[in-house]
Order: structure tokens, then sequence, then C-alpha cells
């Protein structure tokens, strides 16, 4: 090859390189951020990856599974996975997805009763509706109504009246007033509504009592008031 050719090689060449590059880059590597204060080093890198975790819970019995990379959208939702659950086989299926999605309840005199929590934390504000003998993990931590979990926040219908069990020794604050006050471990004691509970890094409040509603799946935007 003649010398006055070998500068065309090379530029043509470097974008094979290019090309190789982003296409290892696309399918090998991932992306992430990573915090490193003034100082100070890390080996932590958190992914922009989504993941869908699946926790599976019998009679306080609860297992956590391997989280996978999934990004669910109107037109990637058909999820379908099998879980092993002490020897039973749990299938997971997405029946629907729902852009944004928040829980609405609207008064129906024959729906069933819920219990309207409020949680904040790294998100924001989170409203979780739970019905009796349900279980909803909030921030890591199970909290039932009307059903019986060790190691778990409990609140219980006692005909009409509501009450709360804490699985540590916990404080709350009324809002409206300012006044505290606090629970003891795995004892049983009238609630207090529109108050903030903190139960070690969870926080929550109940600012209503029980209504028959029923429960409907909304996109943010369609959310009733």
């Amino acid at each position: 090859m003649e010398k006055d050719k070998w500068p065309v090689l090379v530029f043509h060449l470097a974008f094979v390189f290019i090309f190789v590059g982003g296409a290892i880059t696309r399918y090998i590597s991932f992306e992430g951020t990573m915090h490193i204060r003034e100082g100070e080093t890390s080996n932590e890198i958190i992914t922009d990856k989504n993941f869908l975790k699946i926790q599976i819970e019998e009679k306080g019995d609860v297992l956590n599974y391997q989280d996978i990379p999934y990004l669910m959208s109107p037109l990637h939702k058909d999820l379908t996975a099998t879980y092993d659950f002490h020897g039973k086989e749990v299938k997971v299926i997405a029946k629907e997805y729902i852009q944004r999605k928040k829980d609405s309840l609207v008064a129906e005199p024959n729906g069933k009763e819920y219990l309207h929590l409020v949680s904040t934390g790294n998100t924001g504000r989170q409203n979780i509706y739970i019905k009796p003998g349900e279980t909803k993990s909030i921030n890591g931590t199970l909290v039932t109504f009307n059903r019986a979990i060790d190691g778990a926040v409990e609140f219980r219908n006692d005909g009409g009246k509501l009450s709360i069990k804490t699985p540590v020794d916990a404080s709350y604050m009324t809002m409206a007033t300012q006044a505290t006050g606090t629970t003891k471990k795995d004892e049983f004691q009238p609630l207090a509504l529109r108050s903030l509970y903190t139960i070690n890094e969870l926080k929550l409040v109940v600012p209503e009592g029980l209504k028959k509603e029923d429960l409907s799946l909304l996109k943010e935007t369609e959310r009733k008031i």
C-alpha cells in the first residue's frame, strides 16, 4: 500500500473502532451514580436501571427474591416469572400497566372498610390503603390491619375504635396541638388520628377513621379529588 494512502486507512479504521467501542458500551457496560464526598473513597455505584422487586409472604414468613431488571411501558408489559416458595410454585403475571398509577378511594356505602395511611420518605408523600386482613410493606417495614404478624406494625379495629401496636418503643406527635406521646413495644394502645408516628425509620400518619369505599387504580392525571 502506498504511503500516501495510510492516512485514509487510519481515518476509516477510526470509525470502525468507534463503532465497535459503542457496541461494547451498549451491551456490556452499565451506568449509575457514584457519590463521593470530599476526602472520602467509595466502591458503590447506584444503578440507573429499574428493577422489579418480588416479596412473598405467608403467615408472617417472608422471602425476598433477586431483583429483576425490568422496565414496564405501554409496549413492554408482558411480564411472567415463576418463584419457589418453600416448595410451592408461585407465578407472577403482569395483568395491566397503568402509567403513574395512584390508588384512589371512591365513596361506596357497600364497599370495604379501608385504613388510610400516609407515609413520608425519600420518595415524598405516599398514600397507602389497607383493608382488614391485609399486609403491606412500607419502606421495608411490614404494616398490617386486623392481622397479627410478629415484628410488624399492627393496626386493629375493636368495634370501631382503632388501636396500634409497634414492634419497638416508638413516639408520635399530634400535628394540630404539637402534643407528643409514646408507644410501648408489643402493646396495643388507642390510635391518635392525625398524628405523626415515628417507628424506627418509618413515619406514618392516619389522617382519618375507617371508611367504606372502593379502591380504584388511576393515572396520576386522572386522580379524583
